[in-house]
């Protein structure tokens, strides 16, 4: 069975050959992989790994005029980046992680002083670009990110004191603000569908360790009517595309919202913080779960048999019935051990098939 075949009878919620296989990684763990297998190739890596998934996406229109140096410090300690929207960012001291220090709307009342990033695109161009990667890829499931969720981008945007203030106080703003972060999520969207995407990636962290950071309440006032639109939008494009929402944390209380307006698939079903089994049993004839590998525990801090055991654990959970992509509940980190990222992959590789159960 071909992988984009296997992935989409698994969103179906039919069982394919194989559970698919996904993979989300930094880049000094794949640089580990890279010398475990011999290569420095990474569509030969996805190759050795199985990984069912090609992600598409438009070069970068600067890519060849940034500043050597700006790559250079991108991970300095003690380095300010800043991004399209204007936000800055300073790498912390291990250089791996960085934090935000000026938010360009936390002083600004009136949005009409603050000039939104252009995400207008070339149709045809992106279209011509997209026919390529089907060319090149088209046996696998293509996928493609909006890049920033409208709640992270909002808090990002106005600094998450004040957008919270915001949220309660300030409501003509939020809803101002929120709506002209929903046009440009729109037009993402639709430019992931002309790349020839089957699945379009959008992520906002709406949870938290064991509860939502975003009540219920304000998730069903402000962002579901928002989210139902950019998915009936998408799906009008392109009726067989599928929409995969990605949260952290505990967001169980606004998953039969998520059910309701259209999401096809949920990641990453963090096992620390909600019920797998649970999560299962009630909505797994209507969610794919994508993820439940745990980067906070079983991966750093296990060794190869206690992953190899959690992985087979995984897909006798989720796998009966179809609806589960293996894969670990967020980028592997540079705290976990190679033999425990082989042996993850080698388990989901062996012990997926369904013939075999």
């Amino acid at each position: 069975m071909k992988p984009k075949e296997r992935v989409i009878r698994a969103i179906e919620h039919e069982e394919p050959d194989r559970v698919p296989i996904n993979l989300k990684i930094r880049e000094e763990p794949l640089r580990k992989l890279y010398a475990h297998y011999g290569t420095h190739d990474y569509e030969s890596l996805l190759r050795i790994l199985d990984v069912d998934f090609r992600d598409v996406s438009m070069p970068p229109k600067d890519a060849n005029v940034t500043p050597k140096d700006q790559v250079e410090n991108a991970s300095k300690p003690g380095n300010i980046t800043t991004d399209i929207w204007g936000i800055k960012s300073q790498v912390g001291a291990t250089g791996l992680f960085t934090h935000m220090i000026y938010h360009p709307l936390e002083a600004i009342d009136n949005l009409d002083e603050y000039k939104f990033p252009d995400f207008s695109y070339d149709r045809n161009n992106v279209i011509d670009y997209g026919k390529k990667l089907i060319q090149k890829y088209g046996d696998y499931a293509l996928m493609g990110g909006i890049g920033g969720g409208m709640h992270e981008l909002a808090w990002q945007l106005r600094g998450l004191n004040k957008y919270v203030v915001d949220l309660y106080t300030n409501q003509r703003f939020a809803e101002k603000l929120l709506d002209k972060l929903l046009e440009i999520c729109i037009q993402m969207g639709l430019c992931t569908l002309d790349l020839g995407a089957d699945i379009v990636i959008y992520g906002d962290d709406v949870g938290m360790q064991t509860t939502m950071s975003v009540p219920p309440v304000l998730f069903r006032r402000y962002y579901k009517p928002r989210l139902q639109k950019l998915i009936q939008i998408l799906k009008a494009e392109k009726a067989d595309a599928y929409f995969y929402f990605h949260s952290d944390g505990n967001i169980e209380p606004i998953i039969p919202d998520l059910i309701e307006i259209g999401v096809d698939i949920l990641d990453p079903v963090q096992p620390e913080c909600m019920d797998i089994r649970k999560l299962k049993d009630q909505y797994g004839d209507k969610l794919t779960f994508h993820g439940a590998i745990s980067v906070q525990e079983t991966l750093p801090f296990s060794n190869a048999e206690q992953v190899i055991e959690d992985v087979k654990s995984k897909i006798d959970i989720l796998a009966p019935g179809g609806g589960f992509i293996i894969t670990p509940g967020h980028v592997i980190g540079v705290d976990v051990p190679l033999e425990n990222i082989i042996a993850c992959y080698n388990t989901m590789k062996k012990h997926g098939w369904y013939s075999k159960r």
